[in-house]
């Protein structure tokens, strides 16, 4: 009981510590992992209340707010061009407010355009897992633009709807959708004005507003500091983000510029910004590549949120930075919260892609130290019914919200409208719901503890 003592007094007095850092001024609204739902990127226009409508239809940042999207715009659901074209026009509209983050759904895409020109294919993908390369030299697929980008697609990115996709989403723009239609309009998406090179152009690796700091995925002690082809790792964060930055735009440079030569890349030797492409991909035989912020995360054995490394987290807020925000990791139908008992430092995961109910959003507004998230969620899948939760903290102020429950680990993730708590895990990668009353929250926290005393 000790040891919750200071949890449970936080909670029922309100007590807070004095903000070490000057939190930003501008509400910022946050979505990632779209992975093409042009569904979901409406929702999201709707329910978070940060975009105007005009008379032709177009969502339009409404002034002196932020937006950020953290990245993975394409392949999973119908309408990646289109939601790809809305976030390029929307950075575009108001530059200074808007930022884009890469993701690993962006980088690995920057491989096409050189692997689908390469005089020399099998060399191209010598890097691919055997299996991967065979069923290329023995699937009796002719050599041919369209058989590389449906096998490039579905045997090295993931992505093994992505080209049907890209047909359907033609035919519902009244635009031709043949197989050769399919790859013109990815190849036009790589030239100058395509807006693919824009949104490469555009995204950056991190971002720190105030108190948080944004980047895909997360910050583990791998990462921290890190930058490709440096010796040691930068102290200071800030200086760490502009770095990261920088080299990321010197990759894109340099990607850039072979894609506009007439040969890009024979297929041998290194690709032309090999070094970013490589940089969130694991080695073979590595599940996750973790030093690097695009899929490098922090999860258990099960794919739940769990919060950064002691050392990480005394470094960031030593530094002003008190709240992590990415995606990446598929976080059930609601956004993950993970927080410190005493409140001074929370992590978020709104990567809600697998949730196939694409009217489903999670809305994640910051504003100073204040976080609310906003979705729903589905507690009984055979129903198919969503409720809405909710959850609201604050940087320094104690909260249930973003703590776990010690005998499973399930992590209290909001609130119903009935003022009821839900937590959430994952278990063999199934999603979990349980609603529980505050009076039951405290009873489990509190046999837990006294248990172990």
């Amino acid at each position: 009981m000790k040891r919750l003592f200071p949890f449970i007094f936080g909670i029922f007095f309100f007590g807070s510590i004095l903000a070490k850092t000057q939190a930003a001024e501008l509400p910022i609204f946050y979505l990632t992992d779209l992975e093409g739902s042009w569904t979901r990127l409406q929702a999201f226009y709707e329910k978070s209340g940060a975009f105007d409508k005009d008379v032709n239809g177009q969502y339009h940042l409404k002034p002196h707010v932020r937006f950020v999207y953290g990245g993975d715009a394409h392949d999973r659901f119908l309408g990646d061009l289109r939601v790809v074209r809305d976030l390029v026009r929307l950075k575009e509209e108001t530059p200074g407010l808007v930022t884009l983050i890469a993701g690993n759904r962006e980088i690995v895409k920057m491989r096409i355009w050189l692997e689908l020109f390469a005089t020399h294919f099998p060399q191209a993908i010598r890097g691919y897992p055997a299996d991967v390369i065979q069923s290329w030299t023995t699937g009796g697929a002719q050599d041919r633009a369209v058989d590389r980008l449906k096998f490039i697609l579905e045997k090295t990115m993931g992505a093994p709807q992505a080209f049907q996709l890209r047909a359907k989403e033609l035919d519902e723009m009244d635009l031709a959708h043949d197989d050769n239609s399919v790859v013109a309009s990815y190849l036009f998406s790589f030239r100058p004005s395509g807006e693919f090179r824009k949104l490469l152009k555009y995204s950056q690796l991190a971002e720190i507003f105030g108190p948080n700091l944004f980047v895909h995925s997360s910050i583990t002690k791998e990462n921290i500091g890190l930058i490709p082809g440096q010796p040691v790792r930068e102290r200071n964060v800030r200086i760490w983000k502009n770095r990261l930055n920088d080299w990321y735009q010197t990759q894109i440079s340099e990607w850039e510029q072979a894609v506009d030569r007439e040969k890009a890349w024979s297929g041998i030797g290194d690709r032309p910004a090999n070094d970013l492409i490589l940089y969130p991909l694991p080695a073979p035989g590595q599940k996750i590549k973790q030093d690097n912020v695009v899929t490098g995360r922090n999860i258990d054995d099960h794919n739940n949120l769990v919060l950064p490394d002691p050392e990480v987290i005394k470094i960031l807020t030593e530094q002003g930075i008190h709240r992590l925000i990415g995606g990446h990791t598929p976080s059930g139908h609601a956004a993950c919260i993970a927080r410190t008992v005493d409140g001074s430092f929370e992590s978020i995961v709104a990567d809600n892609s697998y949730c196939k109910n694409e009217n489903v959003v999670s809305v994640v507004r910051i504003k100073n130290l204040k976080l609310r998230v906003t979705g729903e969620f589905n507690p009984v899948p055979e129903k198919n019914i969503f409720i809405p939760i909710s959850a609201t903290t604050e940087i320094f102020k104690p909260s249930f919200i973003g703590q776990k429950f010690p005998d499973d680990q399930s992590l209290i993730i909001g609130m119903t409208p009935e003022g009821q708590f839900v937590s959430f895990r994952m278990q063999n990668y199934k999603n979990q719901y349980d609603i529980q009353t505050t009076d039951a929250v405290c009873k489990r926290l509190i046999a837990h503890t006294g248990s172990s005393e």
